[in-house]
Parts: structure tokens; sequence; C-alpha cells
């Protein structure tokens, strides 16, 4: 009868089972009982949040609406036990697990199945079966002792069956783990350090979701996206090795942790939810382009004659370096370092009189003009990066090339109106 009234009371739990108002009831039976107790006790002046008087309504009104103003189970576990259940409540969502429906498969037949109870040891291996790995036994035992039924358990501790059940409804109501702040929404710094990685990513066409998939394997990992932070820090240091700071990973792992606290690291856990990263991290903001760079007047002639040799030998210079580094599907990225580049530039626009028809400062005039990347450590006035996509386009836009564009199927033998104007350097300079 307790249990049509209300299962439990409006307490918190102490350990092992639940505490109101300084009394202790070890199982959700003896919290029914006190507050189908304090609910007689209360009749003459039941009353509920907004103020509102139910005791001249009808008996099952006023059930209905004490089943309405009563607290769900999970408000009456102790903390630990209700952030464990949260980690498992994120599995079985990933594994569209309906707790009570998995539990009637495994629950036999008979008497035990239709009033909802088990022999406690088999209430063990199902959940064995159902969170390979990420339930602990000290978890098993303090949801037994919560859910008991049966005789007392001779060989231990509680007693010898689980109302497995009960356990199951209470379990499929347990709120999930409150999403962890955006990265958009995150300090100042933080969402720096993953801007730079997100520019990292965008160069090398890196989509974090599909990334980290290759590197979850099969099974539980991949299907409940969460994984060992061992194995999340080793995934990221070989996506972005090099580019990845010790305090940038840190803060990642706890932002996104989840499962056991770890007790090497303070504040910290010994998994972390690696697909709500990579979806995060997908969504972040890229930082705002740097304006484009325009040849600076002691290039520009070097690169006309670029543009000449260029048009004369029906080369398209972006496609050239592309198929340089390794064609179209290994280039991922816009930028070079700053030697390759130059010596790229000997290959690609070499003649068999000079292999270097520029002279090195003018190399070095180009590489600064369109200098891309962070500073050079022994020398911050130069940079590691040349921007060579934005300079191949330049060369080809400086001036009109009508052979090569003859070729691609745009043949202007003589310059169109505009043609010399907005698409020149020389008009710009006049709008400057």
């Amino acid at each position: 009868m307790a249990h049509q009234v209300d299962k439990f009371a409006g307490s918190q739990m102490g350990s092992g089972g639940f505490n109101k108002g300084g009394n202790s009831y070890g199982t959700i039976d003896n919290a029914a009982e006190a507050y189908a107790a304090k609910m007689e006790e209360q009749q003459p002046d039941f009353v509920d949040a907004m103020g509102v008087s139910h005791y001249d309504e009808p008996e099952w009104k006023r059930q209905q609406t004490a089943a309405a103003l009563r607290p769900k189970a999970w408000s009456l576990w102790a903390p630990d036990l209700l952030h464990a259940m949260q980690v498992l409540r994120a599995k079985a969502v990933n594994k569209k697990l309906d707790m009570t429906d998995a539990f009637e498969e495994y629950a036999g037949s008979g008497l035990e199945k239709n009033i909802g109870v088990m022999d406690k040891a088999r209430f063990f291996s199902t959940m064995g079966l159902f969170f390979a790995g990420s339930i602990s036994l000290s978890t098993l035992e303090t949801i037994a002792e919560l859910y008991p039924h049966g005789d007392p358990d001779p060989g231990g501790s509680g007693h010898t069956q689980v109302q497995w059940k009960q356990f199951a409804i209470d379990f499929d109501e347990v709120p999930l783990l409150p999403p962890p702040e955006a990265p958009a929404k995150a300090d100042k710094e933080f969402l720096a350090a993953l801007q730079q990685l997100r520019v990292s990513a965008a160069s090398k066409r890196l989509d974090m979701t599909d990334a980290f998939e290759e590197y979850a394997g099969t099974g539980s990992e991949r299907n409940s996206g969460v994984m060992t932070k061992n194995r999340f820090r080793s995934t990221l240091g070989t996506l972005f090795r090099g580019n990845l700071s010790t305090a940038t990973l840190d803060e990642i792992c706890r932002r996104y942790g989840t499962g056991e606290a770890d007790p090497r690291e303070a504040g910290s856990f010994r998994q972390v939810r690696w697909k709500q990263f990579a979806i995060d991290f997908d969504e972040v903001p890229l930082p705002g382009a740097p304006p484009l760079p325009d040849p600076t007047p002691e290039i520009l002639e070097a690169m006309r004659e670029m543009n000449v040799y260029c048009n004369l030998n029906a080369i398209d210079l972006a496609e050239e370096f592309e198929n340089y580094m390794g064609g179209k599907d290994k280039c991922t990225s816009d930028l070079m370092p700053r030697e390759k580049f130059k010596q790229a530039l000997g290959v690609l626009l070499g003649r068999p009189t000079s292999l270097y028809p520029h002279t090195q400062e003018t190399l070095e005039a180009i590489c600064k003009a369109y200098a891309g990347g962070a500073p050079v450590a022994r020398d911050p006035r130069i940079f590691e990066l040349v921007q060579w996509r934005e300079f191949a386009l330049d060369v080809n836009r400086i001036q009109p090339q009508p052979f090569l564009e003859g070729l691609q199927g745009e043949v202007v033998f003589y310059p169109q109106k505009g043609q010399l104007g907005h698409d020149t350097y020389e008009w710009r300079a006049t709008q400057s």
C-alpha cells in the first residue's frame, strides 16, 4: 500500500540509504512507509508548493497530486552513486538501451519475473553484461542494499534478492550528465588555444569526429563515445603533434572527464567523452582570417616576370605547387615551410640557363610579403611558413595571361574592360 501512495520521501541520502529529517531509512520500502505516514499526518494541511490546499479533494485525486509532488528516486541518492548512475545512463542512451525491457529478457519467467525480483548474483551478472567494465562492485552492492528483497544473505551483507524492476524504472528516470561548457562560451585563453588547434585541423582537412572514430576502434568506446583518458591524450597527441600544449590537453580532459575520479590528478576523471568533445571542437569558430597579403613594390617586377614565364609555358602555378607536394589529395594546407617554398620555385620556374633566376634577396622578400605561421625562434623578423597558394594566385592575377587563358578555355587576346582595372594591383594602389 505504501508504494501506491509514494515510494520516496523528500530527503537527502546518507551513505547506503535515505536520510530524512534526521531519521535513517536503509531501503526504498522504509522511505516509502515513512512518507506515507507523513502524508497521513499532514492531511489536514495538505498544501502543495503553490499554496493550494488539497484536503477536500477525493482520495484518488490526492494520491495523484502526491505522486506529482513526490521527488524522483535519483534525487535521494548519494552524490557519488548519482554520478555513477548518470555515467551508466549515458552509456545506456548511446546503446539505445531501455533498462526495463533489457532486464525482462534476463529475468527468466514465473513469479519472480512478475513481481520484478531476481537473485542478487544474477542481478550483478546482468548489470555486468549491460555495462561491461564500466560499473564497480561497490556500486552494485549499494544498489542491492537500496533495492533489497527476500531473506538476509547468509553469505554476505544485504539480502538474497534485488528488486530489479523498481531499479530499472528509477534508472530510466535518471537525468543525463549536464553537457560540458561549450568552447565558444569558455574563457578566452582556452578558446584561443582551441582555435589554434582548429586552424591546424582545418589546414589538414581533419574532421575531428571521423578522426576519433578511427582511433576509438570497435566496441564500447566507439558506441558510448567514451574512452580512457590515456588513450584520449595519445590520440590528440597524434593528431596535433607539436601543436598541442600539456596545459590545453589537461584542461580538455578536465572539462570532458567522466567515470570514476582519477586519484593521480585532483579534479580529473579516468575517462573522457571524446564524442562530445569532437562535436564541440568541430563547431569552434575559426579566428578571423588575417588580411590577404599584397605584393610589395620590391617584388612586383619579379612576379611580373613569373607571370610572363607561366603564360608562355602554360604553367598554372597553383596547380603546379599542388603537384609538387604530392597532388591535390595530399596537399592539406595552404602554407609551406619557407625553405621548401624557395626550393619549389626553383623547380617549377627554373630554366636551363639558371635553376634560380631570382636572387636570394628577392626570394626572401617574397617570403616576407607572404609570411605565415609563427615567427622563427632564432630570428623573430622572419616567419616559418609561406602562403604559397595566395602567392601563386597573385602571380596569375597580376596581369593578363592570354596564352594560358586560351588553353584553359578563356581566350582573351586583348585586355577587356575591367581586366586591367579591379583585377590588378595598380588599381588597388589607386584605391588605397
